[in-house]
């Protein structure tokens, strides 16, 4: 990794190189003539070229990149959930939703209509990249006469990838569940796998990776063992996973997905960006919730389930 620390207003600029003319400004947006449909621009950050970041011409001529290396050679930290083709980048107090083909996307939990949506080409998300980058806290600038696509970022630094973030390398370096899940002892795995199944029995894959993500959050920052974050105990005596005290980790039947959910959360995948507390959307009322969101802790809603991280530091 090597850092670039923003000057005075914070200025990172992607310089769009191209050996024809990239088309126009309407509305603040690139747009492109259909001609020039095939153009794959390079893309900067400052001086230093952004590994892996190819930017295309999308629908209507809209700039698009792509997901991972975009979203990495700004700071952010990326969750990708292949089964439901949706990507989450977390960067500060800020987190944007998109998945592939959906012409809704989510900033900071608010649904925002797209002009273009996410798609995938080639086998790698590509999202429109003004979307993304103001979803995060930049601000975007078009120089048309240099070819120029400005981003800033204020009074911050930025974290930029030393090589590119490909596809398949990425998956080549990535532990298999069974190698992920034999580091630590059957009866933590098994307890874990039952907490997930139960805490998120009908969510979507992506919910039952956030609640086993909340469990190795909390063990992490805490220092305890799996089964001690598990079987631990609120002040007054409850559980802080009901499932736990209710006996419901032995009665429902352990899914498919499950297993893949709890080597996903070992193996360090957050689709909640650093979540130490989850409850159904509809349960997150009352005194303790309502006092983590005046605190400044951000909630991201997964299924039908809020999940809340602590406030950037």
């Amino acid at each position: 990794m090597y850092r670039l620390r923003c000057g005075r207003g914070g200025v990172i600029a992607l310089a769009i190189l191209a050996s024809v003319l990239l088309g126009v400004v309407t509305g603040g947006m690139l747009l492109a003539g259909p001609a020039q449909a095939e153009v794959a621009p390079s893309v900067y950050l400052d001086d230093h070229e952004i590994p892996g970041v190819q930017a295309v011409f999308g629908a209507e001529g809209r700039l698009i990149v792509p997901m991972r290396p975009f979203f990495e050679g700004l700071g952010a930290s990326v969750y990708w959930d292949g089964e439901s083709r949706t990507a989450r980048a977390f960067m500060r107090d800020h987190v944007v939703t998109l998945q592939a083909d959906n012409q809704t996307g989510f900033r900071d939990g608010e649904p925002v209509r797209l002009y273009v949506p996410a798609t995938i080409l080639n086998g790698r998300m590509f999202i429109p990249l003004r979307f993304a980058a103001e979803s995060l806290g930049g601000q975007v600038h078009w120089d048309g006469g240099r070819q120029t696509a400005r981003i800033t970022f204020p009074d911050m630094a930025i974290q930029v990838p030393a090589a590119a973030t490909d596809k398949a390398a990425a998956e080549a370096q990535v532990e298999d569940d069974g190698a992920v899940l034999a580091r630590y002892p059957g009866e933590e795995i098994d307890l874990l796998m039952r907490v997930i199944n139960a805490e998120a029995y009908k969510e979507p894959y992506e919910g039952k990776v956030a609640v086993g993500a909340v469990i190795v959050n909390r063990a992490r920052q805490s220092g305890q063992t799996l089964t001690q974050v598990l079987r631990d105990r609120t002040p007054s005596g409850g559980c802080h996973f009901t499932v736990v005290c209710n006996g419901q980790v032995n009665r429902l039947p352990v899914q498919d997905d499950v297993r893949r959910a709890a080597a996903a959360a070992l193996r360090g995948e957050d689709p909640t960006g650093g979540a130490l507390y989850f409850n159904a959307t509809r349960y997150a009322r009352g005194r303790f919730w309502d006092g983590l969101r005046a605190k400044g802790w951000r909630e991201t809603r997964i299924g039908n389930q809020s999940f809340f991280r602590p406030p950037a530091s």
